[in-house]
């Protein structure tokens, strides 16, 4: 409070910008009144801004080190949810979910959220080459084919495998 006192008993234009500082009409200290008083409005005025993010335990609301953070993630009735813990929190957490996981039964394996890799397509070996896109000449043998024998066949697009069998049949 020291500094409102100072800029109360000075000329304002005096005040050093940024001191909290109190008048009343008489002159006399009202400290029901503060505020912050910036004098220097001759130019443009330049203001930066910081935020600052802190990311808390959300069981026991400790503080945490972004590379401490443990996010636990689990579902109940069809609904995410997701927890940043610390170390001891995750460890009790684990600890209480264990209890009912042990009297779970277990529907599916682990799935992964995200991925950027994809698991490979399983081979197709039964699949006639035509259908899997073989080659130009190969489709349009099996489309004139097709035509000839009574079928409807676009000149782009997927071949039905019923007709690509019939094809590798007659021939």
């Amino acid at each position: 409070m020291a500094s409102a006192v100072l800029c109360a008993r000075i000329p304002s234009s005096l005040c050093i910008a940024g001191r909290r500082y109190v008048r009343a009409n008489d002159q006399r200290l009202n400290t029901s009144r503060a505020s912050t008083r910036h004098h220097d409005t001759k130019g443009p005025t330049t203001v930066a801004r910081r935020t600052i993010e802190y990311i808390t335990d959300d069981f026991d609301g400790s503080e945490l080190d972004p590379s401490e953070v443990i996010v636990e993630t689990f579902t109940v009735n069809g609904v995410d949810y997701s927890l940043d813990l610390g170390g001891k929190s995750a460890e009790k957490f684990d600890k209480d979910m264990q209890k009912w996981i042990d009297k779970a039964t277990k529907i599916g394996g682990r799935q992964k959220r995200s991925t950027t890799k994809q698991a490979p397509a399983p081979a197709r070996a039964a699949t006639p080459a035509a259908v899997r896109g073989g080659d130009k000449a190969q489709l349009s043998a099996v489309r004139e084919w097709a035509r000839a024998n009574g079928y409807e066949v676009s000149d782009r697009g997927h071949i039905p495998r019923a007709i690509v069998e019939e094809f590798d049949a007659a021939h």
